[in-house]
């Protein structure tokens, strides 16, 4: 293992199933680790905790509803949206005294919720998209919010040149 860095990284990952999102999750925390980073995965998946924790890596169980991708799911992600907010704000808060640097963040709920708050607080922040924006952000009433914050993000990066293309198109 390398020399340790004094540096955290914060990742945000919502889960419903084990697949490709989840995996890059625990390739990119491990790769992270392997490299002396100090790294904490955030995620509502009991299964994908459970794997992270088996490798030693940092783990909070975190949740807060499902993701804003569909009409009955924006219209929850608007009413709750006070308490989410503040619990996102005083978890980003309590962390940025462990020397955090940088927040990673995948999924839409987390990118719309914690990207001002960790902005404020000083983080680097990143999104990453590993999902066709297709209808889950082309139809959503919260796409100018979304196309908004992105442009205050530190930098979106993208799985692969073909989604890349989808994004920018």
């Amino acid at each position: 293992m390398a020399t340790r860095i004094t540096t955290n990284i914060l990742i945000f990952k919502f889960s419903l199933s084990l697949g490709g999102g989840e995996r890059f999750t625990l390739a990119l925390a491990e790769g992270l680790m392997h490299r002396g980073y100090a790294v904490t995965v955030f995620s509502n998946y009991r299964r994908l905790i459970d794997i992270l924790r088996a490798q030693s890596i940092t783990t909070q169980r975190f949740s807060w509803g499902g993701e804003p991708g569909s009409r009955r799911g924006v219209i929850a992600y608007c009413l709750f949206f006070p308490y989410h907010y503040l619990r996102m704000y005083f978890l980003l808060r309590r962390y940025r005294s462990k020397n955090p640097t940088t927040v990673i963040f995948q999924n839409l709920h987390d990118k719309l919720l914690g990207t001002s708050i960790a902005k404020r607080f000083g983080y680097t922040v990143l999104w990453v998209e590993h999902v066709s924006p297709h209808l889950w952000l082309t139809r959503n009433w919260l796409k100018k919010f979304y196309q908004t914050l992105a442009r205050t993000t530190n930098r979106v990066v993208m799985v692969s040149k073909d989604l890349q293309r989808e994004f920018t198109s």
